[in-house]
């Protein structure tokens, strides 16, 4: 007892708990004041379970409502009060106590909360006068050549190759905006260009999302697709998103094993509405579920207790 109580040897390092670390939160950013709130928090990385997050500022509230048994995530809440100023705000993580009292450790990671953006020209929806065009960024234009092959995938763009990346991007889409015009486009609507890209193939569409808080980098940066929207904005175009809720990245497919709860919760939710239709069983939907959840870090069992909006039902 006196060394499991030490926590001096390696051995029982978990039994008195490892000292938390942060890989990774979303969203990275939120807006203040809001009309949502609480603003749901998810925060990646190691020895999280029990831990615990708190912020200095009396303008944040924290709650966590739930934890993987695995340690990987902890689902937070953090209530904004309306005259939040904005700014970075650090929140401090701090690991469960061990036996003998003492805290394993703790770390911390940096939220920041900006102003809403003016709505004067943004946000004006589309009606049947609009004239929309579809468009894929890695098939319309390539504006800038040297994000058209990064290393880390071993592989080129190569416009001979029907299923791989071909070089288009977000700064080749700006660059045509005048063209859009004089067809006379009000609005474009673009495959989706969240971070997409993998190492074992080749999703130039968008829809393998792996990151919806980031830009695929073989399309640009968060500053370039930004840039693009105010210039579209500017030459009176509107842009759509494609957001791809139900089509993220599997589990073990196209990204890292452990790190797919959004497609988790998607497909989930998508056994719950489509079965009937898609002659899918709630048995084999649900050994799906047993399959992609044994990190213990998704959602309950379809047979548990749980509500689910009736629109969703």
């Amino acid at each position: 007892m006196t060394l499991l109580r030490s926590c001096a040897p390696a051995l029982f390092a978990l039994a008195c708990g490892a000292a938390p670390k942060v890989e990774k939160v979303e969203p990275p950013n939120w807006w203040a004041p809001h009309t949502y709130n609480p603003v749901q928090v998810l925060v990646t990385g190691t020895g999280l379970h029990g831990a615990t997050v708190t912020s200095a500022s009396k303008n944040i509230k924290t709650e966590i409502r739930f934890g993987s048994e695995d340690g990987r995530y902890l689902f937070v809440y953090l209530d904004i009060a309306r005259n939040a100023a904005a700014g970075a705000y650090r929140f401090e993580v701090k690991s469960a106590k061990s036996d003998a009292g003492s805290d394993a450790g703790g770390t911390s990671f940096t939220f920041a909360l900006e102003r809403p953006l003016d709505a004067r020209g943004r946000f004006q929806g589309f009606s049947p006068d609009d004239v929309i065009y579809l468009l894929m960024p890695d098939r319309f234009a390539n504006g800038d050549p040297s994000n058209d092959s990064p290393p880390e995938f071993g592989r080129p763009a190569d416009r001979n190759t029907v299923p791989a990346y071909h070089g288009g991007d977000l700064r080749g889409v700006r660059e045509h905006l005048g063209y859009l015009k004089d067809l006379g486009v009000t609005g474009i609507w673009m495959t989706p260009v969240y971070k997409n890209s993998n190492t074992t193939a080749s999703p130039y569409h968008g829809y393998h999302t792996v990151d919806f808080f980031d830009v695929e980098p073989l399309f640009g940066t968060m500053a370039e697709f930004r840039g693009l929207v105010d210039a579209a904005h500017a030459a009176g175009i509107k842009v759509v998103e494609d957001h791809p809720g139900g089509t993220g990245a599997r589990d073990g497919g196209q990204i890292p094993k452990g790190t797919g709860i959004l497609y988790d919760v998607a497909y989930h939710m998508e056994c719950r509405i489509l079965a009937p239709r898609r002659s899918a069983t709630s048995a084999s939907c649900e050994a799906w579920r047993t399959q992609c959840c044994v990190r213990k870090a998704c959602l309950p069992s379809l047979t548990a207790t749980w509500r689910i909006p009736p629109w969703l039902a």
